[in-house]
């Protein structure tokens, strides 16, 4: 499904709404994993949410979406809690690679808050953010709640 802009009169927020990472050739499958992505540009900040099974090519995807869409710096939400399924450190290494900056601080990722409930996710989750050591500032978070506060001071300091 392509973006669509919505809300995007009288100084309401810009969303692009409803796209759907596939990390396949269109051919959806029944253990993909779909990352919903709505970016809020006036807020500088973005929600990515999973559902099913984790697949990491679907992180690295979503990675690479935010790179090369002008959303590298925002503050992202990443909403775990509906998927299901371990990971290994050799994914976790390679996704701390794709976010580390590529040619200084300028390239530097916005801060991310990982919202996972899933025992192994939030594992991971947590590994992430210590892989990641002084590039990005991650949070983790077992509620949703508690990361759109983390991220909303984040963003303000």
């Amino acid at each position: 499904m392509a973006p669509r802009r919505v809300n995007d009169s009288g100084g309401a927020p810009s969303r692009l709404e409803g796209r759907k990472i596939d990390p396949g050739a269109g051919q959806p499958r029944e253990d993909h994993m779909p990352i919903t992505l709505v970016r809020d540009d006036a807020a500088r900040t973005a929600v990515a949410t999973g559902e099913g099974a984790f697949r990491p090519d679907d992180i690295f995807n979503l990675l690479e979406t935010l790179r090369h869409s002008g959303a590298w710096a925002y503050g992202v939400i990443l909403d775990l809690r509906r998927m299901t399924g371990p990971t290994n450190v050799a994914d976790l290494k390679r996704i701390r690679d794709i976010t580390s900056p590529i040619s200084g601080p300028d390239d530097r990722r916005g801060p991310l808050a990982i919202v996972a409930t899933v025992e192994g996710l939030y594992a991971m989750a947590c590994a992430y953010a210590a892989l990641s050591g002084h590039q990005g500032r991650v949070g983790v978070f077992r509620e949703r709640v508690e990361a759109d506060q983390w991220l909303a001071a984040q963003m303000a300091g």
